[in-house]
């Protein structure tokens, strides 16, 4: 996506937004309560990565049922996003719904959103958010804290010690 936008302007209501981190206060420790199951949140929070899920073909997607619009397939991207309070991220995906936002530029890592329905799914072991509704608040230049994930959160270390792990590159 980053590279077939590349030479396109974004869009305005991120250009009003960029460069200026101060505006976003994300809500710390919420990553943390959403991996724990709590429900009824609308946390803010920051897109610190992003992709697009491959199926068992290797295609991105995978919804197979029914036909989509002109009889193309209704096979629909569905992306992993990693959800950060500025301290620790959360893997969540975003419903097919949410789709066009990605598409439009509109969700892209360091987007800050407002997660506002959403439940949470066990898959293949791991707890992993849905996200249905979001409101998109804005882009900032960099991601905003340095978190770690909620499944290793690591020991917490006084002075600062170590460097935190960044959102897991696959």
């Amino acid at each position: 996506l980053t590279a077939r936008r590349r030479g396109k302007q974004s869009p305005p209501s991120l250009e009003r937004t960029m460069g200026d981190m101060a505006n976003y206060e994300l809500s710390t420790g919420a990553s943390m309560r959403l991996f724990n199951g709590e429900s009824n949140l609308t946390p803010v929070l920051q897109i610190a990565d992003i992709r697009a899920l491959q199926n068992k073909d290797g295609e991105a997607g995978n919804d197979e049922a029914g036909g989509g619009a002109g009889g193309a397939p209704a096979k629909e991207k569905r992306f992993r996003v990693m959800l950060s309070d500025g301290k620790h991220y959360v893997t969540a995906m975003l419903t097919s719904q949410l789709n066009q936002h990605v598409y439009d530029g509109e969700l892209q890592k360091f987007s800050v959103l407002r997660l506002k329905e959403y439940f949470s799914n066990q898959v293949q072991g791991r707890k992993i958010i849905i996200a249905l509704n979001v409101d998109i608040l804005g882009h900032a230049p960099d991601i905003i804290g340095q978190p770690n994930s909620v499944e290793n959160p690591g020991p917490e270390q006084p002075g600062g010690g170590g460097a935190p792990a960044a959102p897991p590159r696959r």
